[in-house]
C-alpha cells in the first residue's frame, strides 16, 4: 500500500569510526544509517455499522450514508499503543451514547446511474479519540479526513459495500500538532447487518537523539573522505 521510502534507524557505528581512523567513546557510538523502509504505527477499529441511500435514487445518483453504530474491536501498535488511557477504552461504545468517537460519513453520488465511482468531502474530527497522553504532552486527540474518493456496490436496491479507493488520507491532530496519516475503510452488508473495518497508519517520527545521529554519521563520512585524500597525495 505504501511506497518504498528511506528512515533513520539508531545503529552502533564504532565500525565506521574505526574504518576512517577515529576513536569514538560509548556515549557517542550510536549513530543514524539508512535502510529500506520507515517503520509504521497502525490502528484498525470495527464494528456494527449502517449502509443506506439517501433518496430511493438508486445507485449512482443517490448519496450514501455510512452510519457507524458501535466500537467492537480495537488494534494498536507503535506510537498508537502507547497512549494514556489505552484505545481499548473505547470498545463497547456506541452512536447512543454521548461522545461516540466516530461521525457519520456521507458520501456523494456521482450523478451518472450505475456508476460506483462516490466521493467524500472530507471531515474535521472525523474520529475523536478524546484527551490522551502521549510521551510526556497530553492533549485531545482527533483524526481529520481529507477529502477522498470511494467505491459504492448495490444489491436489492441497497448499498451493500462502501470501501476506499485506494485509501484515504488525512491528519492526526494532537493538542494542535498535525500528523500526516493514511488509512483504508470498508463497510458492507451481509443480510440486514452491516459491519465496517477501518485502519489508520502514520510513519514513525525520528527522535532528536536520531537526527543528532545522522549529523555524526555524516561528519564521520566526511572525515573518512579526507583521510582517503590524504593518504593518496602521500
Amino acid at each position: 500500500m505504501r511506497n518504498l521510502k528511506l528512515y533513520l534507524s539508531i545503529l552502533p557505528v564504532a565500525a565506521l569510526a574505526a574504518v576512517a581512523g577515529l576513536s569514538v567513546n560509548a556515549e557517542t557510538a550510536q549513530a543514524v544509517s539508512v535502510t529500506g523502509s520507515r517503520p509504521t504505527s497502525s490502528l484498525t477499529i470495527n464494528g456494527l455499522s449502517n449502509l443506506s441511500f439517501q433518496s430511493n435514487s438508486g445507485l449512482g445518483r443517490a448519496n450514501v450514508i455510512l452510519d457507524f453504530r458501535t466500537i467492537d474491536g480495537i488494534s494498536a501498535t507503535g506510537r498508537f499503543n502507547s497512549l494514556v488511557p489505552s484505545l481499548s477504552n473505547l470498545i463497547g461504545t456506541n452512536d447512543g451514547q454521548s461522545g461516540f468517537a466516530i461521525r457519520d460519513l456521507t458520501f456523494t453520488a456521482p450523478g451518472v446511474a450505475g456508476s460506483p465511482f462516490y466521493t467524500n468531502s472530507g471531515m474535521t474530527s472525523f474520529i475523536n479519540f478524546g484527551t490522551r497522553t502521549w510521551g510526556s504532552v497530553t492533549g485531545n486527540l482527533n483524526f481529520d479526513l481529507s477529502p477522498a474518493a470511494y467505491t459504492v456496490l448495490a444489491s436489492r436496491g441497497r448499498p451493500a459495500v462502501v470501501s476506499s479507493y485506494p485509501e484515504f488520507t488525512g491528519f492526526l491532530n494532537f493538542g494542535g500538532r498535525l500528523i500526516p496519516a493514511t488509512g483504508t475503510l470498508t463497510s458492507s452488508r451481509s443480510g440486514d447487518t452491516s459491519s465496517y473495518t477501518l485502519t489508520l497508519e502514520i510513519e514513525e517520527v525520528p527522535e532528536p537523539v536520531t537526527i543528532l545521529g545522522t549529523g555524526l554519521a555524516l561528519g564521520l563520512g566526511i572525515l573518512f573522505k579526507r583521510h582517503q585524500s590524504k593518504k593518496q597525495l602521500a
